[in-house]
């Protein structure tokens, strides 16, 4: 079994204290198990020896205690000490309590004879302190012999005074990687007062100046963390995050939009995680992952970054017999958002569209020229203007049309449902919109240079070329001085196209067909919404008012 990698903390500065500080926030998972409990991490005392001090903290939200220097050196290398103990920690935690073997209780035995015994090698206790430690094993000897809860609990009270055992119990199990279990401590409680006892007597030697060999010390277990079953590794499973895309990418077809935004919200993940093992990933991972795009400001439209790594989870459970992955620790993971006032998606007002259009008016190229009239007259998606060829351009019953399907050099399309063909608006054709497209010719229109070039993508993960023409747009819409972050610059149209379509009378299922919106219910599947009606709906929106910043009248019969 791994030991989970868990995302680098980093020494952190207080406002009162020019020392450095260790903060790593707790993981969800274990947010309410561990809340008050104390923790004490074993840090180096300096470079380069091996003299260590503890410092304890209770348990919030965070893990935070300081590092005790302002020196980089020393307190980078105490935060590193501290790290390795505190992701130990949170591991044992998650494992829950764990049974020692015999002999790993006697190597616990032999670390709380070394704690008593190593920091007075040098300086033995006084005559007088040593009786005070036979007095106080004694008596706890006398209480751990009613062998009782009750008794155990008055013999640690009693050498609490000598002894700080919680933290040394805290701070062992750490170090071996385990949470005691409520037998464990027994065990290890029961054998304390021969240990103290030892102790006693091989102080009681310095005391007399024997310095001889502690055969005592050598007679202790070394102290080693349990032996845990590895977990099973299936043959030819995926080894890698990238090894996991891959096969998900083979899979089927997919937009090559899309597979460049989900490889690179994959390695953002493997950074957050800190390794390259997508089998290591856990629900605590999940769950911090999201907290984490949820403090750098995750908005709704972002959701893909917590919805690609379930859909390549998903598809590794599906497949577990060949990925060796048969849990999606993404599959609980939401991120519930609720939608807070003034922040919500807008049309363009009727002076933004005035300012656009006009602007497009006056420019050459063609993206600009031609392109925000089309939203304007018909809402559909910007990615799907802009992969138009001029073969895409049809007449359907006398009618002008642009056939919405994916271009064929690669172009794709939103959805089954974005794939129509809708009507040209009267006033594009007047505008010479036809002429253009001639004198174009058959291939792309907005993109391909001066000839008309289809693409040819070096790798399926190439975005199409259309898309730098939607992303040119946008920003040329910015420069004209809309930039309200509620108005996307080109998805804005589309709100602005529907509002102007019900205020014209044309019904929903109508509005829905043109825009090529998801049906709203099963019996509207079956609507198919005529070029004829279509037109009759469009060529009520007044581009040429629109144009000049007034509003078309709304008519009162429905389409």
């Amino acid at each position: 079994m791994h030991m989970m990698v868990y995302r680098m903390a980093r020494p952190t500065k207080r406002n009162n204290s020019a020392n450095a500080q260790f903060r790593q926030r707790v993981p969800l998972d274990l947010v309410e198990t561990l809340r008050g409990r104390t923790f004490v991490a074993t840090l180096p005392a300096t470079l380069g020896v091996s003299e260590t001090f503890e410092v304890q903290t209770k348990i919030g939200d965070t893990v935070v205690f300081s590092l005790r220097s302002d020196e980089p050196a020393i307190y980078k290398a105490r935060h590193a000490a501290a790290q390795q103990q505190v992701n130990a920690f949170f591991e044992a935690a998650r494992r829950g309590p764990e049974d020692l073997t015999f002999k790993q209780i006697n190597g616990l035995c032999g670390a709380l004879y070394k704690r008593l015994t190593a920091p007075h090698e040098d300086n033995p206790p006084s005559p007088v302190e040593l009786e005070v430690m036979a007095d106080l094993t004694e008596r706890s000897e006398r209480f751990i012999g009613l062998g009782t809860e009750e008794g155990r609990r008055r013999a640690l009270d009693v050498l609490r005074s000598w002894v700080d055992i919680d933290a040394f119990m805290i701070s062992t199990a750490t170090s071996l990687g385990v949470a005691l279990s409520q037998r464990s401590q027994v065990d290890f409680i029961e054998a304390m007062p021969t240990t103290l006892a030892e102790a006693i007597q091989m102080l009681n030697k310095r005391r007399a100046a024997d310095y001889g060999p502690d055969s005592t010390q050598a007679r202790y277990a070394p102290l080693s963390p349990p032996v845990r079953q590895a977990a099973a590794i299936v043959k030819g499973g995926v080894v890698t995050f990238d090894d996991l895309f891959d096969r998900w990418k083979n899979s089927g077809p997919h937009a090559p939009a899309t597979l460049t935004r989900w490889r690179s919200i994959l390695r953002r993940f493997k950074d957050f995680v800190g390794h390259d093992d997508p089998s290591r990933v856990t629900d605590a991972d999940a769950s911090r992952w999201k907290d984490d795009l949820l403090a750098a400001g995750l908005k709704k439209i972002d959701m893909s970054f917590i919805a690609a790594l379930r859909r390549l989870y998903g598809y590794s459970v599906d497949n577990a017999a060949t990925t060796g992955i048969s849990v999606n620790p993404f599959a609980k993971v939401k991120a519930d958002q609720k939608e807070v006032a003034g922040t919500g998606r807008l049309p363009f007002s009727t002076e933004e569209v005035a300012t656009i259009l006009t602007a497009s008016r006056n420019e050459t190229a063609a993206y600009k020229r031609w392109i925000p009239w089309l939203q304007a007259s018909s809402g559909a998606r910007v990615a799907e203007l802009t992969q138009l060829w001029g073969s895409m351009v049809t007449t359907v019953d006398g009618v002008p049309c642009i056939r919405i399907t994916p271009s064929p050099d690669g172009g794709r399309l939103k959805n089954a449902m974005s794939e129509r063909t809708i009507p040209i608006h009267p006033t594009i054709v007047a505008d010479g919109f036809l002429d253009f497209v001639k004198a174009r010719g058959s291939g792309p229109l907005f993109y391909g240079g001066t000839k008309a070039r289809a693409a040819s993508p070096t790798s399926d993960e190439q975005k199409h070329p259309s898309k730098g023409v939607s992303n040119r747009l946008a920003a040329w819409v910015r420069g004209l001085g809309i930039d309200d972050p509620r108005k996307a610059p080109n998805h804005a149209w589309r709100r602005w196209v529907k509002t102007e379509l019900g205020r014209a009378g044309c019904s929903d299922r109508l509005a829905d067909a043109i825009q090529g919106h998801a049906a709203q219910s099963e019996g509207d599947k079956y609507y198919h919404g005529t070029v004829e009606d279509m037109l009759a709906a469009i060529s009520k929106l007044d581009l040429e008012a629109a144009a000049e910043g007034k509003r078309s009248r709304a008519a009162s019969a429905p389409v």
